[in-house]
């Protein structure tokens, strides 16, 4: 209320008692003075009572109001307050679940850690036990004559179907070249039980592209002072003295860790690994691998596993009994240095097989396979990728590109190298 409404009520209550105390009485001479005066104390004090309840009312009407306008402001804080706090249950949700979500998934990679770590244990255990002279399980080479198994020679060039046939790959520092067989069989125990097996990469690339869609892997043993094995002179005497399955098992080992590394940084790539026919022929390995492979189902897309074609057929009806487990669980195979057309594309469906490997100069005409294109055709209608290998100039390229080829692989797009990521 303003000082002038309060002004004009006293000035009014004022008037009308002074009237009622002086101008009555002036108007009219018998009129009783001292009633007239008491007449406008009345009238003044009757203005007084009327205006204090007037400002009071008023007051109250805006004290109301007032009342009215902090409800509504209380009721939309209320709601602010309401809205903020189901938010922040939703965001502690969100962290709460996040949490539990990293939790569970640090600990199924502690898990993954301590299986790998036992299967280290497991092979250092193997190979501590075995004893102390190095016994083979079949005649020995001579000193510097490659296994028969690998077909190597000292020099590096190697091409054996053992753990793939990758040709001259670049070793950084020295090459061990001038070991007798039992000097590389001990160090190839000694490598296996410290660890010093390196995975090595070659790509294998879409054509005409040449964009690197897969890679195979390749093993490397490195001795106690640097130098470097060639899988040339190993891998045969390995295999004879019964430690193939431990260099598969590490091989294997650092696969996965590639494979859960390139999942992680979203890469889509694949990778290829070939595994001995004797590591298979390891009952106990092959139940190990196989439940730990359906276990871990989410690698079937990026690692396939590796045969030659004598040792495909060759295999017996354990084996084929696992791996067709693991096919049924998603895992493709593939077959490699397939030398003829009797190939059987329907059967090699049945058996899983995914792609198929041959080598430029079969493919061209040089080998048992005549019609390339028909071979070709047969294999993509039953679902199967060719893979043409040992492509190594632009030349035989530019003449396997008129067959339409999908995939290539060889020195002419990447020699196979050392792994970083592992």
């Amino acid at each position: 209320m303003s000082p002038l409404f309060h002004a004009a009520i006293a000035f009014g209550a004022i008037v009308l008692a002074g009237f009622a105390a002086f101008g009555v009485p002036a108007l009219f001479a018998d009129a009783d003075r001292g009633l007239a005066r008491l007449a406008g104390a009345l009238v003044l004090l009757t203005g007084a009572v009327v205006h204090e309840f007037v400002a009071r009312r008023l007051e109250r009407r805006a004290l109301v109001r007032e009342l009215d306008g902090h409800r509504t402001q209380q009721s939309k804080v209320l709601g602010e307050l309401a809205r903020s706090r189901a938010e922040l249950h939703q965001l502690h949700d969100a962290l709460e679940a996040a949490l539990r979500k990293r939790t569970s998934g640090a600990a199924r990679e502690f898990e993954q850690v301590i299986r790998e770590v036992g299967v280290l244990r497991r092979l250092v255990d193997e190979i501590a036990a075995s004893p102390t002279p190095l016994a083979f399980q079949g005649p020995l080479a001579s000193r510097g004559q490659a296994s028969p198994k690998t077909n190597g020679q000292a020099n590096g060039h190697e091409a054996g179907p053992a753990n793939g046939h990758d040709g001259e790959a670049r070793i950084e520092g020295p090459v061990a070249e001038d070991l007798g067989d039992e000097e590389i069989l001990e160090a190839v125990r000694e490598g296996i039980a410290a660890d010093r097996v390196d995975l090595f990469l070659q790509p294998i690339v879409s054509l005409p592209q040449r964009r690197r869609r897969y890679f195979e892997c390749y093993s490397r043993i490195r001795t106690a002072y640097g130098a470097t094995l060639l899988p040339g002179r190993y891998l045969g005497i390995a295999e004879r003295a019964g430690l193939i399955s431990a260099i598969d098992n590490l091989l294997l080992l650092r696969c996965v860790q590639l494979v859960r590394k390139s999942q992680q940084r979203r890469f889509d790539v694949g990778f290829f690994i070939h595994i001995s026919p004797r590591t298979f022929g390891d009952a106990k390995f092959l139940d190990e691998f196989v439940d730990f492979m359906l276990e871990n189902r989410d690698l079937s897309r990026h690692l396939f596993f590796e045969f030659a074609e004598a040792d495909a057929r060759a295999r017996d009806d354990g084996v084929a009994a696992a791996l067709a487990r693991l096919g049924r669980a998603g895992f493709r195979f593939s077959i490699d240095q397939v030398s003829g057309i009797d190939c059987d594309a329907r059967a090699l469906r049945a058996m899983h097989v995914g792609f198929v490997k041959i080598d430029a100069a079969t493919a061209l005409g040089g080998g048992a396979i005549a019609n390339f294109a028909d071979f070709k055709a047969a294999l993509e209608l039953a679902g199967i990728e060719v893979i043409v290998e040992k492509i190594e100039s632009e030349p035989v390229l530019l003449e396997l590109l008129d067959h339409h080829i999908d995939f290539g692989q060889g020195f002419l797009f990447g020699e196979p190298r050392l792994s970083r990521d592992t």
